[in-house]
This record gives structure tokens, sequence and C-alpha cells, in this order.
């Protein structure tokens, strides 16, 4: 639950996941890869693993 609040505080989305390869984080949605796009070329998910959810 922290995480998620820390997370929203610092304007970063939180996904299903936590980002290893076991548990990579869920992009669902065309809002999910948007916030993504944002964050990720300013290596905010620097060796962090991704997973396109099919839903």
């Amino acid at each position: 639950m922290l995480a998620f609040l820390l997370s929203i505080a610092q304007g970063i989305k939180a996904w299903d996941g936590n980002g290893t390869a076991e548990s990579p984080y869920i992009l669902a949605n065309a809002d999910d890869w948007a916030a993504f796009a944002n964050k990720v070329n300013d290596g905010t998910y620097a060796d962090k693993h991704f997973k396109l959810s099919d839903t």
C-alpha cells in the first residue's frame, strides 16, 4: 500500500507486478502504454521488466 501511495505522489503509474523477470509490470491498455512511454526515457524503469497484456 505504501509503495502504491508513493508512486501516486511521485506521478508514477502503479502497474500490476513488481518489475522483475518473474513478476513483470503489466501494461494492459493504451493509458498504461502512454504512462510507460512518458517515463522510460528518463531512466525511471532501467533494469525493470514489462509485459503487454492481451486483454
